[in-house]
């Protein structure tokens, strides 16, 4: 409960005193498989941000053997060997690197809070990342952005965590918009 109340208090202090805002929605990326996200540019001109997120990611938490199909059931067993669908909490620390165009060279480090359902405290992962990426900002004043980016996994921690195998390198694909709170003259 600590981390949320300070990932709230982080993500209020920035709408309040950044410079631009950017929502988008994320396929892959640091929150999982998908993740609803909110940046806030603390510069003037597009250089250092912070976001902070929410979504949807899959982990084994706990070692499960695989469960049989039925004979002869075409389609059956396809799901019960899928890890859980957790909730995830992506937070990071962006730098863009202007490269003309309003294209971005974006380099940055993260952490993804995750938890099996009904255990938030208890068997939390936690999940260490950098990133690397292209961001091009695009339409009527150029409000619109589209993201491609790849996070290195730099750890994996956490009480009880398996992690037998998996990518070492996640990536994912992004859209969003950018908006101001207050008007810039």
């Amino acid at each position: 409960m600590e981390k949320l109340f300070f990932i709230i208090s982080v993500t209020m202090y920035c709408c309040a005193f950044g410079q631009e805002n950017l929502v988008f929605l994320e396929l892959g990326g640091n929150g999982g498989f998908f993740s609803v996200n909110y940046e806030r540019q603390l510069t003037k001109e597009p250089g250092l941000s912070l976001r902070a997120g929410v979504g949807m990611t899959a982990f084994d938490f706990e070692k499960v053997e695989p469960v049989e199909p039925v004979p002869g059931c075409v389609g059956c067993g396809i799901f019960t060997n899928m890890p859980d669908f957790v909730v995830s909490i992506p937070i990071s620390v962006q730098y863009l690197f202007d490269l003309e165009h309003n294209n971005y060279l974006e380099t940055g480090l993260g952490y993804t809070w995750q938890a099996p359902k009904d255990t938030y405290d208890e068997k939390s992962v936690h999940v260490f990342h950098g990133a690397i990426g292209f961001r091009r900002y695009f339409g009527k004043s150029q409000k619109w952005m589209w993201r491609i980016n790849l996070s290195p996994i730099i750890g994996v921690a956490g009480e009880n965590v398996y992690r037998e195998e998996g990518p070492d390198i996640w990536g994912g694909i992004s859209i969003g918009r950018r908006f101001c709170f207050f008007n810039r003259h």
